[in-house]
C-alpha cells in the first residue's frame, strides 16, 4: 500500500514549486525594474547635479553682487571717483581693501569716468599708500577690449555683470560692478572680478566618474569642460566657434533637441530640462539649467551605465545581502507554517475525528482556551461584529446622507447669491457702454463677452469738432475682465480729458502713462489692454485712427484696407509709441475695429483661428448690405465657422460708415 504525502512535506513542496517557478519571472521583472529606477535615478542626479553646481554659482555672484554694494556706498568711494586727492584716495584704498578681506575678494577694482582710469586692487597690484595712486590702464573708446566699460556706463542703471577676455590682464575674467554718483551726477563705477578659470575649478569640483559637468554660454560655446583642449577660453560674448562648441559633441540629427533644451532653459530659469542625446558616441542623459547671473547656461551628462559601473561593488554586496535575508525568509516561513498552520489542523482533525465517533464529548475543547476554540470564540466574536458593525454602518450613512443634503443646500444658495451678484456685474458693465452708439455716428456694434461679462468694451467720446469712437480689450475675461474694463472707462476719461479727443494717438500715449502711474507696483498681474480709437470729424469724411495692437479695416468700394496700430498694448513692460494716421472717407466708406477675440476664434475643419485673411474676405462681402444686416451676417459667419465650438474669448466687433456725424 503506497503511503500517501502528508501535509508538511506537501507543503514544502508547494513553497520549492512556487520559488522555482517565480524565480524566471522575477529576475526579469527585476532586470526591467532595476533599468527603470537607474534611468530615473540617472535623470535625478543629473538634476541634481546641474542644480547643485547654479546654486554655487548664484552664490557666489550673490557674493560679489553685495561686495560692490557696499563699496558703492561707501562715502569715500564717490568722493573720490567725483574729485582725485590724496584723503579720499587713502580712504578708498582702505574700504576697498577691508571689502576685498571681507569677501575674498581676488580683485577690486574702480574706474573714474573724468580721466578714463582703471584701478585695480589684488594680489599683484596692492595699492601703496606711500606711493601716489595710479590707474593700471587709461581706458581707450577706440579699443575693443575696453568696451565693456563704456558700454556698462552707457546704461548705469544698477549692477552689471561681464564674462570677457580682459586683454589687459590676459585672463577670462567676470566682472561685477554697480555705477556710482556723487551729488546725482555719475562718476564711475566700482565692482570686483573673478578669474573665470579657478572660479569653473571651483564649481566643477567633487565630479565622480560618469558625470561630465560643462559650462555653455548661449551660443553653444564650452566655457568650462573636464576636457580642458575643447573650452572656448578666448572668446567674447557673441562669438561662435563651432570647434570647441557644445555642438560639436552632439550627433547632427539630435542638434535640434539640444538647442530645444537650451531654447526651454533659458525661457524657464530655475528649472532642469533633461534630454537624451548622443554625446562624444555614447548615449548619455544631459540636463540644462540657466544661470542667469552670468547668462550662461550649466550642463551636467550622465551616462547610466557608467554609473552603474562605478556602483557595481555596491550592488553586488547588496544582491547578496538580499538573497542572504530572502533564504533567511523561506526558512522562517517554513518553521511559521508548521507552527501556525500545522499543528492547529492536527489538533482540528483530532477533534473532528472524536466527533464522528460520537464522542459528543469532545466538543469540549471547544470551550478550552486551543486553537479551535479560539477560532469558535473568533468565528462568534466576528458575527456579533459584524452585526454591530451593520447597524453602525446604517446609522452612519442616514448621517452623512443629511450632512450631504445640507452641504448641497448650502451649495445652491451660494450658487443663486453669485449668479445674482454677476447678472449686477453685468448689469453694472453694460451702463459703461454708449447707448446712442447708431443714432450719432450712423455704426453698429456686435459685442459678446465669453462669460456674462466680459474684458472688451467699446466706446463713443463726442467734442464740438467731432467725436471720439473705439474699442478696448482688457487682459482677461470673466469678472476679473469686467473689473479691468471699469477701471479702462475711467483711465480713458482721463486721458481724452488731458489729451483731446482729437488726437487719439495722444489718447493712448496718456492712457498708458496713468496706466503704469496706477498698477506699476502690480507688475505680476495682467493688466494690459488693446485699444483701438478712430476721431471722426464732424463732416464725416475725414478722421483720424491710432491703435495699441488693434488694427483699422476700412472697406471702400468693396475693397478692404488694413491701418495697422502700434506693435504694443498699453500697461506693456516696453513703452509702446503710437501715432496717428488721417484718413480721408468718400461719400460711402465703412471703418471696422475689432478685437483679438473674433480673429483668434477656432473653428472649421482644421480648428485654426479665423484670422485676418478669413476676416477681410468676410468685410468685402459684407460691403454691399445694409449696416445692420451687415453685422448680422458677420455674427452669422462667425457662428457658422464656430461650428459649435466654445467661445476662446470675448468677442467684440464694431463698425462705423462715413456720413455726416452732426448730433442728432
Amino acid at each position: 500500500m503506497t503511503t500517501a504525502l502528508g501535509l508538511r512535506i506537501k507543503l514544502i513542496l508547494v513553497l520549492l514549486g512556487g520559488c522555482l517557478l517565480a524565480l524566471v519571472p522575477a529576475l526579469i521583472v527585476g532586470a526591467l525594474v532595476i533599468e527603470k529606477i537607474r534611468d530615473q535615478l540617472s535623470v535625478d542626479y543629473a538634476r541634481t547635479q546641474t542644480q547643485l553646481i547654479a546654486q554655487r554659482v548664484g552664490a557666489r555672484i550673490a557674493e560679489r553682487r553685495q561686495l560692490a554694494h557696499q563699496l558703492a556706498a561707501q562715502p569715500a568711494t564717490s568722493a573720490w571717483l567725483s574729485v582725485e586727492n590724496p584723503a579720499s584716495a587713502n580712504a578708498f584704498v582702505d574700504d576697498a581693501t577691508r571689502l576685498a578681506d571681507d569677501f575674498d575678494a581676488d580683485k577690486v577694482f574702480a574706474y573714474r569716468i573724468a580721466d578714463r582710469s582703471f584701478y585695480l586692487i589684488d594680489s599683484n597690484h596692492r595699492l601703496d599708500r606711500t606711493a601716489p595712486l595710479s590707474p593700471l590702464y587709461q581706458a581707450n573708446p577706440l579699443n575693443t577690449e575696453d568696451a565693456w566699460l563704456f558700454g556698462l556706463l552707457d546704461t548705469s542703471t544698477g549692477l552689471r555683470i561681464q564674462v570677457i577676455f580682459d586683454a589687459h590682464l590676459e585672463r577670462q575674467m567676470i566682472w561685477v560692478s554697480l555705477p556710482v554718483r556723487h551729488d546725482g551726477r555719475l562718476v564711475g563705477e566700482v565692482g570686483s572680478g573673478i578669474e573665470l578659470p579657478g572660479f569653473i575649478e571651483e564649481m566643477l569640483r567633487e565630479r565622480r566618474p560618469g558625470i561630465t559637468p560643462m559650462l555653455i554660454d548661449p551660443q553653444g560655446n564650452l566655457r568650462a569642460h573636464p576636457d580642458a583642449s575643447l573650452v572656448a577660453d578666448r572668446i567674447n560674448p557673441g562669438y561662435f566657434d563651432f570647434s570647441r562648441n557644445l555642438y560639436s559633441l552632439v550627433a547632427p540629427a539630435q542638434r535640434d533637441l539640444l538647442s530645444s533644451a537650451i531654447i526651454e532653459a533659458r525661457r524657464y530659469p530655475g528649472s532642469q530640462v533633461v534630454r537624451a542625446l548622443n554625446l562624444q558616441s555614447r548615449d548619455q542623459l544631459i540636463s540644462v539649467q540657466s544661470l542667469p547671473e552670468l547668462n550662461w547656461l550649466m550642463v551636467s551628462a550622465v551616462a547610466p551605465q557608467e554609473l552603474s559601473d562605478a556602483d557595481a561593488p555596491w550592488f553586488a554586496y547588496l544582491s547578496l545581502a538580499t538573497l542572504s535575508i530572502l533564504a533567511m525568509l523561506l526558512i522562517m516561513l517554513g518553521w511559521l507554517a508548521d507552527r501556525l498552520l500545522l499543528n492547529p489542523l492536527r489538533l482540528l482533525t483530532a477533534s473532528a475525528q472524536s466527533i464522528a465517533r460520537g464522542e459528543f464529548r469532545a466538543n469540549a475543547p471547544l470551550k478550552r482556551r486551543d486553537e479551535l476554540g479560539q477560532l469558535s470564540q473568533a468565528f462568534a466574536q466576528m458575527a456579533e461584529r459584524i452585526r454591530n458593525h451593520t447597524s453602525d454602518l446604517e446609522r452612519t450613512v442616514s448621517e452623512r446622507t443629511q450632512a450631504l443634503e445640507h452641504a448641497n443646500e448650502e451649495m445652491r444658495r451660494a450658487h443663486r447669491t453669485l449668479d445674482e451678484s454677476i447678472g449686477y456685474a453685468r448689469l453694472l458693465q453694460r451702463a459703461i457702454l454708449p447707448t446712442r452708439l447708431e443714432q450719432r455716428v450712423n455704426g453698429a456694434v456686435l459685442w459678446r463677452p465669453r462669460e456674462r461679462v466680459g474684458g472688451d468694451f467699446y466706446l463713443l467720446h463726442e467734442e464740438p469738432g467731432g467725436c471720439l469712437v473705439g474699442i478696448i480689450d482688457c487682459a482677461g475675461h470673466g469678472v476679473p475682465g469686467a473689473m479691468m474694463t471699469m477701471l479702462a472707462r475711467g483711465l480713458l476719461d482721463r486721458a481724452i480729458l488731458l489729451a483731446g479727443g482729437a488726437d487719439p494717438a495722444s489718447v493712448l500715449t496718456e492712457t498708458d502713462r496713468l496706466v503704469r502711474l496706477l498698477l506699476d507696483e502690480r507688475r505680476g498681474l495682467a493688466t494690459e489692454m488693446d485699444v483701438a480709437l478712430l476721431w471722426l470729424d464732424a463732416n464725416g469724411h475725414s478722421g483720424r485712427f491710432a491703435g495699441a495692437k488693434l488694427d483699422l479695416f476700412l472697406e471702400r468700394d468693396g475693397q478692404v484696407i488694413r491701418y495697422r496700430g502700434g506693435r504694443r498694448p498699453l500697461g506693456h513692460r516696453r513703452r509702446g509709441e503710437y501715432a496717428n494716421v488721417e484718413l480721408s472717407f468718400p461719400a460711402r466708406a465703412r471703418c471696422y475695429m475689432t478685437s483679438d477675440g473674433l480673429l483668434d476664434q477656432a473653428g472649421g475643419e482644421e480648428g485654426f483661428g479665423f484670422g485676418i485673411k478669413r476676416f477681410v474676405a468676410l468685410l468685402e462681402h459684407a460691403s454691399t448690405l445694409p449696416l445692420p444686416q451687415s453685422l448680422t451676417y458677420c455674427a452669422r459667419a462667425i457662428d457658422d465657422y464656430r461650428a459649435g465650438l466654445a467661445q476662446r474669448d470675448d468677442i467684440t466687433l464694431l463698425v462705423i460708415e462715413s456720413g455726416d456725424i452732426s448730433p442728432r
